[in-house]
């Protein structure tokens, strides 16, 4: 008899009032060997050490609120919907925190951003002119434009990956929306030219 099945049925045992004192103990013992049998396994390929004991016992604690009300021959589904659904939030939270990550600017980051001239300032003396007064008018997200000051200023694109910590199709990216705001700005100036 696998796990799962013997852990149905201690819970058909458990849920029609048998009357040994041990049902509870019984019933705990079978949960336990499921989750560490069959869920922790499959949880270590996709979440980090720590993560995984905490998705476990998240499963038992679910499973025990449940318990009385799950039908003895569906507990293998209510063991998959909770090891589905802390697993999506456990995979959920690291995207998160990546995404956090991302957003505060490295050391190496803030000095690269602070050779970059505000929007309306003078351009730095290492800063060509005319690259600067063809960035400087441009709406571009503050990563898009030293990623385009760089390159202009002739910083290999391998270089910009490295100190930036993004990879090359994230400068690439970065350069096509440079270079749809340069062909934009005309029509930009046009429209400023009527509303004056």
């Amino acid at each position: 008899m696998d796990d799962t099945a013997a852990l149905s049925e201690v819970l058909r045992e458990y849920q029609q009032g048998s009357s040994d004192d041990h049902a509870e103990a019984r019933l705990a013992i079978a949960l336990t060997r499921v989750v560490e049998k069959r869920v922790r396994p499959s949880l270590a390929k996709k979440l980090r050490p720590q993560d995984v004991d905490d998705v476990c016992s998240e499963i038992i604690l679910g499973f025990w609120q449940f318990h009385h009300s799950v039908r003895p021959d569906e507990v293998g589904k209510l063991i998959q919907t909770l090891k589905h659904r802390r697993t999506t939030d456990q995979l959920r939270g690291y995207y998160r925190d990546t995404e956090r990550r991302i957003a505060e600017p490295t050391g190496e980051q803030r000095e690269l951003l602070d050779l970059l001239p505000a929007r309306g300032g003078d351009p730095d003396a290492e800063a060509a002119q005319d690259t600067w007064d063809m960035l400087s008018g441009l709406e571009l997200s503050a990563k898009d434009h030293l990623v385009a000051w760089l390159v202009a200023e002739g910083v290999e694109k391998q270089v910009i990956a490295e100190v930036l910590q993004i990879d090359a199709t994230t400068i690439t990216r970065s350069l096509k929306r440079c270079r749809k705001a340069l062909q934009q700005p005309g029509d930009a100036e046009d429209t400023n030219e009527d509303n004056a």
